[in-house]
């Protein structure tokens, strides 16, 4: 099974960022962008790739035993950003602060992940939420555009919220687009 570990949002926030995002999402950017469902939004803490319900009962016991209780964290949502950049767009997202407390988290998560012989990530550890993802063969002019809307749209509405836990997901990628199943829930 494939899968991760990321916090889940409360569904009050999903309804929210998905309400945010609809000036976004103009007529012009249909055929470009790839907007992500509601209910998968959350914040990836690790991507742990393909792997069995056996080595998923152990992360998560390892988790629960060197985690538990997992102390609330306060987050809120700041800005909108892209990678690699604002100017070259590929995936549109939300900044969540503060950073110190959940690079905490993930750095224990790591350590968890590869002890348990999980590759590390290879990539900084970035607190975001997604929003869409470009679409293969756009061409420069509508890469301007989407770019010069997040030049101009980059602030969100204070959203701030409370974690209180890690969820890990199988995740399934059917053509329509990924499902994301919450397999174990560690508070």
């Amino acid at each position: 099974m494939r899968a991760f570990i990321a916090f889940d949002l409360p569904p009050k926030i999903k309804t929210e960022i998905s309400n945010f995002r609809k000036p976004l999402q103009q007529p012009a950017f249909k055929s470009v962008l790839k907007w992500v469902d509601p209910d998968n939004f959350h914040i990836t803490l690790k991507f742990l790739g393909e792997t069995t319900p056996e080595k998923v009962d152990l992360l998560s016991e390892k988790i629960k035993k060197n985690l538990h209780p997992i102390k609330p964290i306060t987050v809120t949502l700041s800005t909108l950003g892209a990678f690699p950049n604002i100017s070259r767009p590929n995936v549109i997202w939300i900044d969540v602060f503060p950073k110190d407390e959940l690079l905490i988290t993930f750095n224990k998560i790591e350590t968890i992940c590869i002890t348990e012989g999980f590759e590390p990530d290879q990539k900084p550890f970035k607190t975001h939420i997604t929003l869409a993802r470009l679409k293969r063969g756009i061409n420069q002019e509508q890469i301007k555009q989407i770019s010069s809307t997040l030049k101009t749209s980059t602030t969100v509405p204070p959203l701030t919220f409370n974690i209180t836990g890690v969820t890990i997901y199988k995740s399934v990628l059917p053509p329509q687009g990924p499902l994301y199943t919450a397999i174990r829930f560690i508070d």
